[in-house]
């Protein structure tokens, strides 16, 4: 969702179909790089309001500061199924709308699966999404690069189904 919702929507791409029952928020924290009063938005619908950047000597960009997905629907385990435990990185083509992850740790359900990419449109994505459950879980280490900056972004998402035909 990182990848899909939140860098489309720095990118300012249009808005896509995504479920009714997910919320995807930038929540800041604190005033961003440039004085301005934090402001939650909505990543489905705008671009995030916070200007960010990695140094003084870095030019300030609409950047994400701590992307929030929320959802409550019901679903079922498959009895087949890929459980991901472990994103290496993730990388987002906006000319493509395209995401790349990098799946460091999974399982089929009991054994470990070696690790490997996954590719799918941001279409693609919005349409797999099935079902989430639980309050949002912090998933630590982000830090997104962007025209030559990097900067820790907060993310938190619920647990999550998709499936991909």
């Amino acid at each position: 969702l990182h990848e899909a919702i939140g860098h489309a929507a720095e990118h300012e791409h249009a808005p896509i179909a995504w479920p009714s029952w997910l919320t995807v928020h930038d929540e800041p924290q604190t005033i961003d790089d440039c004085g301005n009063a934090p402001r939650i938005t909505n990543l489905l619908h705008e671009p995030p309001a916070s200007l960010r950047r990695e140094s003084f000597r870095d030019i300030p960009l609409r950047r994400m500061s701590s992307l929030v997905a929320r959802g409550e629907h019901e679903f079922e385990l498959p009895h087949e199924r890929i459980e991901v435990h472990l994103v290496e990185s993730g990388h987002y083509e906006p000319l493509t709308e395209t995401v790349t992850l990098r799946i460091a740790a999974a399982t089929d359900g009991t054994h470990a699966i070696a690790p490997f990419d996954f590719i799918a449109t941001r279409h693609e994505i919005a349409r797999a999404l099935r079902g989430a459950k639980g309050e949002p879980l912090e998933y630590p280490g982000v830090i997104c690069s962007s025209e030559g900056q990097e900067l820790f972004v907060g993310s938190f998402a619920p647990e999550l189904l998709t499936v991909f035909a």
